[in-house]
């Protein structure tokens, strides 16, 4: 039991280090080496492509020249975060298969605990907490954080049935998601769990340990749950928020689960 608790929370410790690294990516200008051809000739060049002021910019500048020598230390800090990316979801993959073959976890372990039907979704009841101050309305709901408002927008302009903090029970413990949301097209639902102070050392143990109770009940991540995550004062990328959505989508409907 103790060897399972374990792998769980290194499971949990490596997600967390994959949505840092992935943070900093999404936070780093996209530089990258490539071929300019041109009447016929071609030569190295490095190029540029990042958001300023809210408009993207695309630049390139020959591989020769004092430009792309200032930019070089970012093209190898992008490549060395992208290399321990790989890295840490190979690690925690790695870790999975270990607890999965793992003779002393418990026989709920890893067995999950919905199938995440729309009958499981209307089953589930909201907390609908009365006591959330300075909250943000949407809808019929109240959110605590503009960030969570930000993402119920974003649910409603795609057309996504969703629950607010609905209650779950796991293994003994109530949780409150963020968001249960239902998508027509595959016909099943998952969650978004929002983490908005993963800067805080104390919020994120407490989140590694919530991450790990979700693993526990064999919630897949990125199929069945997706966390969104903020560090500091960074503002919510929505665009990564509607692409870890549409890549839940994609995955629901590969495994027809």
């Amino acid at each position: 039991m103790i060897s399972s608790e374990i792998i769980l929370a290194g499971v949990a410790m490596q997600n967390c280090a994959i949505y840092t690294f992935q943070h900093q990516l999404n936070n780093l200008p996209f530089v990258g080496i490539g071929i300019h051809y041109f009447h016929g000739k071609q030569r190295q060049v490095i190029r540029i492509s990042a958001k300023v002021s809210g408009k993207k910019i695309y630049k390139e500048f020959a591989l020769t020249s004092p430009k792309a020598k200032d930019l070089m230390p970012l093209h190898e800090k992008r490549a060395l975060f992208t290399r321990s990316l790989i890295q840490l979801q190979a690690d925690a993959d790695s870790l999975r298969r270990s607890l999965r073959q793992s003779t002393e976890a418990p026989p709920h372990m890893l067995v999950r605990t919905t199938n995440f039907t729309y009958e499981d979704f209307q089953n589930l009841q909201e907390l609908a907490d009365k006591n959330i101050k300075n909250g943000y309305k949407f809808g019929r709901h109240v959110f605590r954080s503009k960030s969570e408002l930000t993402i119920a927008e974003l649910l409603h302009s795609l057309g996504l049935e969703y629950k607010y903090e609905p209650i779950v029970t796991l293994g003994g413990t109530t949780w409150h998601p963020d968001f249960a949301v239902y998508c027509p097209e595959t016909g099943r639902f998952f969650y978004i769990e929002h983490l908005g102070l993963m800067d805080n050392t104390r919020y994120k143990s407490d989140n590694i340990e919530k991450m790990a109770r979700y693993e526990e009940a064999g919630w897949r991540q990125g199929i069945d749950i997706i966390y969104t995550m903020e560090f500091g004062q960074g503002m919510l990328d929505t665009d990564a928020v509607l692409g870890q959505i549409i890549g839940a989508v994609i995955a629901q409907s590969r495994k027809n689960t």
